[in-house]
């Protein structure tokens, strides 16, 4: 497994965890010293409640959290996006937008006539360019070339899904495309997808 930066004439493979290193945590500050709060008498009263009442809604509650059995979700290519939708670096930028809305994406992996990964561009990128705050002004050009990001961090089928989502989180980024042995995307993973599968999927090992 490993994470992949393809950029033009560059295929750095990363290995996991080294490359990504966490953020240090910033020195936190003493806080002010808090009184108690009185209960009000609704919350006095729910206190004073007989214990049969508890342990009923308790069990009531334990009844409600029984698990189902699913199948635990380990590697990329259980909960990745497939198949993706890609677009050409000369994809008119309206066309780029309509599309957006169309499928509700927010990122697209930007391939060559060879399906060759050479960039991606998101949502962002684009609103950022419509409000004249790209590297490129206020949409001059017709095309997403100068709009897309040309180095690309991508995970292969086996990347662990842990690895991902602290990836996603550490890079601050919102999807890594996934790439078979040949770096073609035949899939991408963001951050809505491993929401989606912690709640309608199967339970994710994320923690050591």
């Amino acid at each position: 497994m490993a994470f992949i930066v393809i950029a033009p004439g560059v295929r750095d493979v990363l290995p996991y965890p080294e490359v990504f290193a966490h953020r240090p945590v910033k020195e936190t500050q003493a806080t002010a010293r808090t009184r108690k709060i009185p209960a009000t008498e609704k919350e006095q009263s729910a206190m004073e409640q007989p214990l049969q009442i508890q342990h009923a809604r308790h069990r009531y509650e334990q009844t409600a959290e029984i698990p189902h059995e699913r199948t635990p979700a380990l590697v990329a290519e259980q909960i990745m996006s497939t198949p993706v939708l890609t677009l050409g670096p000369d994809t008119p930028v309206n066309k780029a937008w309509a599309l957006f809305h169309e499928h509700r994406f927010r990122h697209l992996p930007v391939v060559d006539a060879n399906q060759q990964m050479m960039g991606i561009i998101s949502e962002r990128d684009l609103l950022r360019d419509a409000a004249g705050l790209g590297v490129a002004g206020s949409t001059p050009h017709k095309t997403i070339r100068p709009l897309m990001v040309q180095r690309v961090l991508t995970a292969t089928l086996d990347t662990a899904i842990r690895e991902i989502a602290q990836v996603l989180f550490d890079q601050h980024i919102g999807a890594i495309p996934i790439v078979n042995d040949k770096d073609l995307p035949i899939g991408i993973i963001s951050r809505s997808d491993i929401l989606q599968a912690l709640v309608k999927k199967a339970p994710l090992e994320l923690w050591v």
